[in-house]
């Protein structure tokens, strides 16, 4: 597994709860009441998130490679300006 870092934006609210913010991952957040809980957290949280971006792609490639290019012979069709602006 490659190595990887990220910022992590540490934040604490007025219930003094700390939270955790990965910006570079999209939702991947979490909360603890000290930063001794919070790290192991937001490692946890990163993990999560990783896996789920894989899972995107992966998903995103298996459903590219079931598309292929077709052609349109467009020659003939007529267009109409003042029915496309009605629309």
């Amino acid at each position: 597994m490659e190595k990887r870092n990220f910022t992590i934006l540490i934040e604490r609210d007025e219930d003094g709860v700390y939270i955790g913010l990965v910006p570079s991952l999209k939702s991947c957040y979490t909360q603890a009441k000290t930063l001794e809980e919070l790290f192991p957290r937001i490692r946890e949280a990163i993990e999560l998130c990783l896996d789920v971006e894989d899972n995107i792609i992966q998903n995103t490639q298996k459903r590219t490679d079931l598309l292929s290019p077709i052609s349109i012979d467009t020659r003939g069709w007529k267009f109409d300006k003042e029915e496309a602006n009605e629309r």
